[in-house]
């Protein structure tokens, strides 16, 4: 800014030197004269466009959630997600079983594959508009220049940091695949869940808990974004984490992230794989046009992302228990298993029940209701049951071998 700085400086002695300075105090304007004739396109070019620049696309770095970009896409549109999905069933040896392609070499035992597509989601663009008399008006005082650029930053950067920071956090939301909950207002208790799901993460088979595929995707510490409430900073401290993580805090300290609130409230913490998260930047842009009727020149900032969680990475949102809310149970937990299963759901003291399965109808529940998970082709295949009730709601996945 010091740039800045200097070329008002050395204008407003300019404008001192003629004589002007009380002129546009008085009048709200500098009027043209001999000396000088006002140039819109001095300022536009000479300023906005160098100085506006710089702050606008530095804005987005007060945007908390930002380091959770992995990248640019510069080319296409659609990125392509595929895992083998692993520990479906094994097959026991028996030397007594005979197969009559044992020698052949060329017998297939194909891999189950899941797959998912990222598209490019989200296109955006805002516009501003400078006119003739908001930069007459700018050279009324020595901070008025600074007050204009600071208008054109305002309207253009903090939009769009607002924009991408809820979007982020939605897509997170959405990812979604597992919730573990905490006492109420019990520290204690946030701490002791958040050390299972910390556990669970590092472990193959409890893992695949964690994300849409029940598939094992066990992580690593240093493979892992912890996103918290700010609630919680001032509780959460050095120790806290370094026990928390099993390591130093130093090593750890820029996974952590703050964030004010989620858009579920129930949500104060979140562990996210950074595999999961498909956060790209595509396009960033700024065009402008100038109206020579009427001394208007308009200003586009376009941004386009690619804002995407995968199913096949770890997403848990560690959430508060709600009082008074009472939930129906579920016979069956969400797992991989054998053959085709038969879910009862009992309502007991939780009211206004109801289920869907995958995308099918709303169904109401009353007393109990049975539900049937059938075996599925492909292997990769994962039912949804959503279990929804007064308070709030459950999610179930079922994969059926």
């Amino acid at each position: 800014m010091g740039f800045l700085k200097n070329v008002i400086t050395d204008y407003n002695d300019y404008l001192k030197t003629h004589n002007s300075v009380e002129t546009a105090s008085k009048f709200g304007a500098i009027v043209e004269g001999e000396y000088y004739n006002i140039s819109p396109e001095m300022f536009l070019n000479y300023l906005i466009d160098r100085i506006a620049d710089t702050v606008i696309f530095g804005s987005r770095f007060d945007n908390p959630l930002s380091k959770l970009y992995n990248g640019d896409m510069t080319y296409g549109a659609i990125i392509q997600d595929i895992r083998t999905i692993r520990g479906v069933r094994g097959q026991d040896y028996n030397s007594k079983d005979f197969n009559p392609d044992v020698t052949n070499p060329y017998e297939k035992n194909k891999p189950v594959l899941s797959e998912a597509f990222h598209k490019v989601n989200f296109r955006k663009y805002l516009k501003t508009t400078v006119t003739h008399d908001q930069l007459l008006s700018a050279f009324t005082s020595d901070g008025a220049m600074q007050g204009l650029i600071s208008l054109i930053v305002s309207d253009l950067g903090m939009q769009r940091y607002a924009l991408e920071y809820s979007e982020m956090k939605d897509t997170l939301i959405g990812g979604i695949a597992k919730k573990v909950y905490f006492k109420k207002d019990d520290f204690s208790s946030f701490y002791n869940v958040f050390k299972d799901v910390m556990t669970n993460f590092k472990d193959y088979d409890a893992s695949i808990y964690y994300n849409k595929v029940l598939n094992p995707e066990p992580a690593q510490v240093s493979d892992l974004y912890l996103i918290m409430s700010e609630t919680f900073k001032n509780k959460a401290d050095v120790n806290f984490f370094a026990t928390l993580f099993n390591v130093d805090y130093a090593e750890i300290k820029d996974q952590i992230i703050y964030i004010k609130d989620f858009p579920d409230n129930s949500v104060k913490a979140m562990v996210v794989d950074k595999r999961a998260v498909f956060f790209k930047k595509v396009l960033d842009r700024r065009t402008e046009l100038i109206n020579g009727a009427d001394l208007t020149k308009n200003i586009w900032e376009h941004f386009w992302r690619l804002y995407s969680i995968s199913p096949h990475f770890g997403v848990v949102a560690i959430c508060e228990e709600t009082e008074g809310v009472n939930k129906p149970t579920v016979s069956i937990d969400s797992g991989v298993y054998e053959g085709q299963q038969t879910v009862i759901i009992t309502q007991g003291t939780a009211t206004n029940v109801k289920y869907i399965l995958n995308n099918g109808e709303e169904t109401d529940v009353t007393t109990t209701a049975q539900v049937t998970i059938p075996k599925k082709t492909p292997l990769s295949y994962v039912s949804v049951l959503t279990v929804k009730y007064d308070g709030g709601e459950d999610v179930y996945r079922y994969r059926i071998y």
